[in-house]
């Protein structure tokens, strides 16, 4: 048991040392840095911009008002910033990188989990602009939904929003280790972009299938739409927090499983 926890303590301080690694390579940078933060301001206010121009023609969207919308788009925002943080690089780098162009070779020979070293690596830090900007429009929701802003309640969106990132994490690791099978540079996450946009509205505004199917096949409504309702009232997702640990209890086995099945198919870039 102790020999297992030191093992753990030694895996969590060198993917801590990979992090600090990739901040300073991040850093030497820095003009990239503000550049990427003044588009998100950007970005920010022509959403904001685009929910006030249609809220100004209608009251409400099948019952949520501009403020309830707004807080499923900052839990989506806090679920991104997560998924940029910390799993989105490997996600897009996986084909091209480490599979085609053979660096996870380097990855393999090492005496640490091929997929914790790749995420530690993948760390972008750059992208911490989307969690502060996801965190404003939340707390700015709030006030506006008449919903108390306290350490409680900042505390239960934190983590909410964690774990909507940490769903979004899996199902983009999901789909790039498509790559370990069909080798393409250009990966296979597209899709999961899109879907990702669909699902920051109300999830009462699609017919009953497409609710299902964000729901048990890819359950890209555990991200915002579901925990937004969850904090606007427990009533009406009162098991929330049961099916959100089942959720990402099963899209965490299914990504061991997948990589660990791809590691052992990986050829290496051999003539």
């Amino acid at each position: 048991m102790a020999s297992a926890l030191q093992r753990l303590l030694v895996m969590f301080s060198l993917g801590w040392h990979f992090a600090l690694q990739r901040l300073k390579m991040d850093m030497a940078y820095p003009w990239d840095f503000i550049s990427e933060t003044l588009a998100n301001m950007l970005y920010s206010a022509i959403q904001l911009f685009f929910f006030w121009t249609i809220f100004l023609h209608v009251p409400d969207i099948r019952g949520y008002t501009m403020p309830e919308v707004v807080l499923i788009w900052g839990l989506a925002e806090l679920s991104w910033g997560w998924l940029s943080v910390l799993f989105l690089n490997t996600a897009n780098n996986l084909a091209d990188s480490y599979i085609i162009e053979a660096n996870l070779d380097r990855v393999l020979v090492r005496p640490l989990p091929a997929l914790w070293q790749l995420l530690c690596e993948n760390v972008n830090f750059q992208d911490t602009t989307v969690l502060l900007k996801g965190y404003v429009l939340v707390i700015w929701a709030m006030a506006n939904c008449g919903l108390p802003i306290n350490p409680g309640s900042i505390a239960l969106f934190s983590l909410l929003g964690l774990c909507g990132g940490c769903v979004l994490g899996a199902l983009h690791l999901l789909s790039a280790a498509i790559a370990f099978w069909l080798k393409d540079r250009a990966g296979f996450n597209g899709l999961m972009f899109d879907f990702g946009e669909a699902v920051r509205y109300p999830m009462s505004i699609y017919p009953a299938a497409v609710r299902s199917f964000f729901t048990f096949v890819l359950p890209f409504a555990y991200t915002a739409a579901y925990p937004a309702d969850y904090m606007l009232d427990s009533t009406r997702r009162p098991n929330l927090p049961l099916e959100l640990a089942t959720v990402l209890l099963v899209l965490a086995l299914a990504v061991v499983l997948v990589y660990n099945q791809g590691f052992r198919r990986y050829e290496s870039a051999g003539s």
